[in-house]
């Protein structure tokens, strides 16, 4: 079954009908839409064993079905960057240096098909071809071997080499719908609460691999705390910027005589600058928000003020 990218399907079929497919196809979208899955399916759709080709509609349960989606289908290699490494080895597509162009995908997919009717390569993480790479995949790419299907998948154009870009046709791929990211989370376990599905799709941006993050819940609590310590921010500038206005916390500024502690910086408006209780300075202190003497909460409040905004 295929999950969304209904009008990419179509014209996939449509290709097959009139006997148009091409050979080599550059997949690109964001990531976690299901490119890589997309690129399955057709390999499970062209191969199976009790479909025809052009429905692309696999039946899942054939042994070639099965082998596709277990990666040990003889017909079907898959190659990716591995985790360690900045770019794709050349030794995946072509061997290394005692089995050059005897091994690995370029020497794969040369070869006749196990099945009698397609070979079938998919490359993984295109965006992470070098140069050496990419001239290495030229000749396949110019000269495609009869019944061969090249995919390539990336994140977009720009990233891909001109060479590469040049010799393929290039099939973009839009977000998933929200309702599809919920049912792919669910389904594959990866939340289990329904509405907690909706929330991180609503999130996602039509991308599965960003919606499994928020169903991270270690994750989810470190961005609630991030969001939490950002409003408190906001909510120190904003009020601080209020009593500015106001004049009650004019600007910060030094005693004329000795140097002054935060409290004794602050000038009050309503007794031009009378000195009260708790205040040692005879320029003034901090006012309530009524009455004309000095309160200790107003105090706090504004050190606390001056404290937050000073640090961020």
């Amino acid at each position: 079954m295929f999950r969304g990218h209904a009008s990419t399907l179509a014209q996939f079929r449509h290709a097959l009908a009139t006997n148009r497919l091409a050979s080599t196809f550059l997949f690109v979208g964001l990531s976690g839409i299901g490119k890589r899955s997309f690129a399955l399916r057709l390999a499970q759709g062209l191969l199976c064993e009790r479909r025809p080709d052009e429905a692309l509609d696999p039946c899942g349960e054939c042994p070639s079905c099965r082998q596709v989606l277990a990666g040990s289908h003889p017909d079907v290699q898959i190659v990716a960057k591995p985790a360690d490494k900045a770019f794709i080895p050349v030794e995946l597509l072509i061997g290394d240096k005692e089995h050059r162009m005897r091994e690995g995908l370029c020497y794969s997919i040369s070869l006749k098909p196990y099945s009698g009717r397609r070979k079938i390569a998919i490359i993984d993480d295109a965006d992470y071809f070098n140069k050496e790479g990419a001239n290495c995949l030229l000749k396949t790419l110019e000269e495609p071997p009869p019944k061969s299907i090249l995919i390539l998948i990336g994140t977009s154009e720009q990233r891909q080499l001109p060479t590469i870009r040049s010799r393929c046709q290039i099939v973009r791929f839009s977000p998933l719908a929200e309702t599809e990211v919920a049912e792919i989370l669910v389904e594959r376990g990866i939340c289990s609460d329904a509405n907690a599905a909706r929330q991180a799709a609503r999130m996602s941006g039509g991308s599965v691999e960003r919606a499994a993050q928020w169903c991270d819940e270690s994750l989810v609590e470190f961005r609630g705390a991030r969001d939490m310590a950002r409003q408190s921010v906001r909510m120190y500038r904003e009020t601080y910027a209020m009593l500015e206005a106001n004049q009650i916390v004019p600007a910060i500024g030094g005693h004329p005589e000795r140097p002054a502690n935060t409290l004794e910086r602050f000038r009050c408006k309503r007794d031009g600058g009378a000195a009260h209780d708790g205040c040692s300075c005879g320029s003034g202190s901090i006012v309530a928000s009524s009455g004309n003497s000095c309160c200790s909460a107003s105090r706090r409040v504004a050190l606390t003020l001056v404290s937050a905004t000073s640090c961020v």
